[in-house]
């Protein structure tokens, strides 16, 4: 199940592959490139990098969500903003749980290469 999250961070992630194919690089080389690094910046495995690409992890920890800001363009405040809209809250070392109010409406979209907060109707 697609998350706020995971839709922002996969956007993200396409759009630096997109900027890393070369004639050399395919975009699939680029793309298993940018999720080790991640992975590496995590200190974790790509499999957890995997998860939260898919929505499959409810609330990665901030530590993980921090590689992701590292490796790719887009800020902790807005990877923050998409684990809000999921109902996401964080604890002061880093952990979070799924509130039990539902997010809002709200989604990430890609225009002139720049991640931007949009309402969905």
């Amino acid at each position: 199940m697609a998350t706020n999250l995971s839709r922002l961070l996969s956007r993200s992630l396409e759009t630096t592959v997109r900027k890393r194919v070369t004639k050399k690089k395919t975009f699939k080389q680029a793309r298993a490139e940018l999720i080790k690094a991640i992975a590496k910046a995590d200190g974790s495995s790509t499999s957890v990098t995997y998860m939260v690409l898919r929505g499959k992890a409810q609330c990665p920890e901030r530590k993980c969500l921090a590689a992701f800001a590292q490796v790719l363009p887009v800020g902790m405040k807005q990877i923050m903003a998409a684990t809000a809209l999921d109902g996401c809250k964080y604890n002061a070392n880093g952990y979070g749980r799924r509130s039990k109010s539902k997010a809002a409406s709200l989604g990430f979209v890609v225009k002139n290469g720049a991640v931007q907060l949009v309402r969905r109707a």
